[in-house]
Formats: C-alpha cells, structure tokens, sequence
C-alpha cells in the first residue's frame, strides 16, 4: 500500500512538473507554413524563429525569418499571455497571442507537439496559417 501511494504522489509531482513548461516554437528550426489569406507571405513557404529575449514564464520575443513574394524577410514577432492545455490527441499544449510587429496579431496561437506544430488562428487581418517542422 506504501509502495502504491508513493508511486501515485511521485507520477502527480511529475505530471506538475511537466505541465509547469509551457509548449512554444522551436527555435532555429524550419516550418513549413501553409496560409489561408496571406498578406505577403509565399505560399506555401519556409519559417524560422530566433529568439531574442525569453522570459520562460510569459514572453518570447524575437526574428521570425520568413519567405514573402519577393524572396526572404524577416520581422519582429511577440509570443505572450500563454495558456497550457491538455488534449488526447495533441498532448500538452499552449495558446498564445502572437504579434508581429506593424503587422496582425493573431489572439489563438496553438503550439502543439512540443513545438513541432503552430497554428496561426483570429489573426486581425484575416489570414491563418499552420506551420510544421520541416525536416
């Protein structure tokens, strides 16, 4: 019965611990983005996300490089105001708002599949997009 009840607190403290990180994009690794909507992004086309300030709690800023129209680009881009959630068929995830810089904010970001999966959603211009790890 001791061994059964240790067990049980040992796999709640794990599964407290595993729910206290939230789920955020990958860094300086390729997405594959597919748009619905785009504004100036090449469609389908290539994404990637370098951080510059990471506040582990709360906020992640940095460069998302991109392919536009025209060839490669890149912006400043905020992820913040993340909330973890649980499903059967993503596992952990976080919802966060993510803005771009002179451009849409987007109020349900999805990042699903310890990060190898963002789902741009309730962008202010209309457009969504869900980007993949490109291997």
């Amino acid at each position: 019965m001791k061994k059964m009840v240790l067990f049980a607190l040992l796999f709640a403290a794990v599964a407290g611990a595993a729910q206290a990180a939230h789920v955020q994009p990958l860094r300086n690794v390729t997405y594959q983005c597919r748009y619905t909507n785009p504004t100036i992004e090449a469609n389908p086309g290539f994404s990637r996300f370098d951080w510059i300030y990471m506040d582990a709690a709360e906020l992640k800023q940095g460069i998302e490089y991109f392919d536009a129209t025209w060839g490669p680009d890149n912006r400043k881009m905020t992820f913040a105001k993340p909330v973890d959630g649980n499903s059967f068929y993503y596992g952990p995830f976080t919802t966060w708002e993510s803005t771009i810089k002179y451009g849409p904010q987007c109020q349900n970001t999805s990042v699903l599949f310890g990060g190898h999966r963002i789902d741009f959603s309730q962008c202010s211009d209309g457009s969504s997009r869900t980007c993949t790890t490109y291997w």
